[in-house]
């Protein structure tokens, strides 16, 4: 059975999201054709930005005033959502009809696309490898190497192919009746994503670190991470060879020094280690002393110590993106708060005028009596 997690993933769209989305823009890391994506527009502005200026004025029509600058980022919102292979544009349809009618409004469709062309590959032992990261695509021969330069070939890998099927659909909540945009509250998101996963029938089950959402970049560090501390080929040949040459041990040393670099983290003080390690290695081959497993012993101890520190800087920026999003629904909510301030302002003091015109109350009275009435302090005065 082909289990998946659902994930319903809102950003602010890019200013070449369009383009990514409908393939103009083709990216480098595809492991497959195109030919069976889907794209569609279902707005009739040609771009995000007329969109947004429409919303803008369609605002100011309906409500009588000019929308605020911080909500105008929010007018097109692109969500990222994943599926199975056999999801298509009227499942999609489907779910943002439910989410629409759960919550009263918004989730208008404005561009829709499934990707069916990501992924990565996993090899016989279950290593993972990321195109245009771990392995390189030759147009010539359309095969995948291990190098850049296409020597190192990956048939003896025995890869298979795992597609990331996924949606972008950019959508927006400002309703074509009121001018305004739903708001939903935090119990609203939560609700939101059991929704998604009852519709598209994936499973719902968020971690206690649900909120911090994985960067790819950070999931293929974390497979690179492990990859690393797997054995390769080419320890296990030399493991069998009852005789290791010099050109064998430059070899070697040259994967290691590649895993080095992979790992990003690397010092000039580890790069010199591993010189003198395979300096000392020569020297014991000469010597008929040499043992790999030695060898693989000692660079496992770096590896370690990298991916170690690897790991205590991955859990300190996966602190991010979770401030973020804190800092996010403290902004809404206070908006909120001061939204609904202004409009119990706004009738205070129309209420205010009303009765000082028609009964000939004066004004500083009914303040000092309504203040009072809320156990406030009131110093500044109301503006009419």
């Amino acid at each position: 059975m082909y289990k998946r997690k659902s994930s319903f993933s809102i950003r602010t769209p890019k200013s070449r999201s369009s383009q990514h989305n409908n393939r103009t823009d083709k990216p480098k890391y595809l492991i497959a054709g195109s030919q069976d994506n889907f794209y569609k527009k279902y707005s009739n502005y040609e771009n995000d930005k007329q969109y947004s200026e429409y919303a803008q004025e369609l605002y100011k029509a309906k409500v009588g005033q000019k929308m605020q600058e911080k909500q105008k980022p929010k007018i097109v919102e692109e969500v990222v959502i994943s599926l199975k292979p056999h999801h298509n544009e009227n499942d999609l349809l489907n779910l943002f009809d439910t989410l629409r009618e759960k919550f009263g409004g918004g989730f208008k469709i404005l561009e829709m696309s499934i990707h069916r062309d990501e992924g990565h590959f996993i090899d016989k032992n279950g290593l993972t490898y990321y195109p245009n990261t771990d392995i390189f695509f030759n147009e010539a021969d359309n095969n995948w190497y291990l190098d850049k330069n296409f020597t190192k070939s990956t048939k003896e890998l025995e890869l298979n192919k795992i597609l990331n099927i996924h949606s972008h659909i950019k959508f927006t909540h400002i309703s074509d009746d009121t001018g305004r945009k739903l708001r939903m509250q935090k119990k609203d998101y939560i609700k939101m994503h059991q929704i998604v996963a009852n519709t598209l029938k994936m499973n719902y089950a968020p971690s206690k670190n649900s909120k911090i959402r994985r960067s790819v970049r950070e999931i293929k560090a974390y497979h690179q991470a492990n990859r690393l501390k797997n054995l390769s080929i080419l320890e296990n040949l030399l493991n069998e060879k009852e005789k290791i040459s010099k050109k064998d041990l430059a070899k070697l040393k040259k994967e290691y020094r590649e895993k080095l670099i992979a790992t990003e983290k690397a010092s000039k003080e580890d790069y010199n280690k591993l010189h003198q390690l395979f300096k000392n290695a020569e020297e014991q081959r000469v010597q008929g002393l040499l043992d790999i497993q030695n060898i693989k012993i000692e660079f496992s101890k770096t590896i370690d110590k990298l991916n170690k520190l690897g790991e205590e800087n991955n859990n300190i920026y996966n602190l991010v993106p979770y401030l973020e999003n804190e800092i996010k629904i403290l902004e809404k909510e206070n908006q909120k708060l001061k939204d609904d301030n202004l409009w119990l302002e706004d009738k205070l003091n129309k209420a205010m005028y009303i009765l000082n015109k028609e009964f000939g109350l004066e004004l500083k009275y009914l303040e000092e009596a309504y203040y009072q009435a809320n156990n406030k302090k009131y110093s500044n005065g109301m503006k009419l």
